[in-house]
């Protein structure tokens, strides 16, 4: 039997909207369970607009309640790091838009905790595979 990954965002703007969001939904194994979002009106019409069951406007709640496999942090950049560490400790693997943090430190931290709980950390990047992003990922690597 195939696993259903449970998918829980945090953020309703428009990445999660157009691309997280559909992007899960067209997956095989995978159900879009919860959205947070501190407008309760916008998690709401997002939710109904995509079939997602439930809203929170609280992110810790959602993590407890719902307890997803994977959780999508779409927030303002400053809320990246105390977000994803949540959901890292609630046990799920985090998709975590850019930049993953603000500082080096904090980013290496996200990264460590990922790595404790033996769970998957990324950054939602179109561009990981391009050109520029190599050769600057080679450039760094030397």
């Amino acid at each position: 039997m195939t696993k259903t990954w449970r998918v829980a965002f945090i953020g309703a703007g428009t990445i999660v909207q157009r691309a997280h969001i559909p992007g899960f939904q067209r997956l095989e194994n995978t159900e879009a369970v919860a959205i947070c979002d501190v407008n309760a009106d916008r998690a709401a019409a997002v939710a109904a607009e995509t079939d997602i069951g439930a809203t929170f406007t609280d992110y810790e709640a959602m993590l407890a309640q719902v307890q997803p496999d994977i959780t999508v942090v779409a927030t303002p950049n400053v809320f990246h790091k105390p977000m994803a560490l949540a959901a890292l400790d609630a046990g799920s693997h985090v998709l975590c838009e850019k930049p993953l943090a603000l500082t080096y430190d904090d980013a290496v931290e996200m990264v460590d905790a990922a790595a404790a709980r033996e769970l998957v950390l990324n950054v939602g990047t179109h561009f990981r595979y391009a050109p520029t992003t190599r050769a600057a990922k080679a450039h760094v690597d030397a």
